[in-house]
């Protein structure tokens, strides 16, 4: 048995930039890097805070998936839900899989 035979789902990675437009306002665009990527995604805790007010949850989690260049600017997007990528790691230096600390902001 592989580690491949544990990717049960598929991700997108995405790079998001911000341009400003001639009277100051900003848009947000998305640019697809990784399309389909077969990968694990496992919750690994959560947190809730107040803040200014406003309640918001703080859920992390873990990712493995096949070794490829990752840049942690880029985004994790699944099921409709979007992942900062917090740290990438070439798990024992052996090129095997990765191993991806996300973060979910739920409001």
């Amino acid at each position: 048995m592989s580690v491949n035979d544990f990717y049960n789902i598929v991700v997108n990675i995405v790079e998001m930039a911000r341009t400003a437009d001639d009277y100051g306002s900003w848009s947000e665009s998305t640019t697809t890097i990784y399309s389909n990527l077969s990968c694990c995604i496992q919750p690994r805790r959560g947190s809730e805070l107040l803040i200014r007010g406003k309640e918001q949850s703080e859920v992390t989690h873990v990712m493995y998936c096949a070794v490829i260049e990752m840049n942690p600017a880029w985004k994790v997007i699944y099921s409709g839900k979007q992942y900062d990528i917090l740290d990438v790691r070439n798990t024992g230096m052996q090129n095997r899989f990765l191993t991806i600390d996300l973060k979910e902001i739920v409001a």
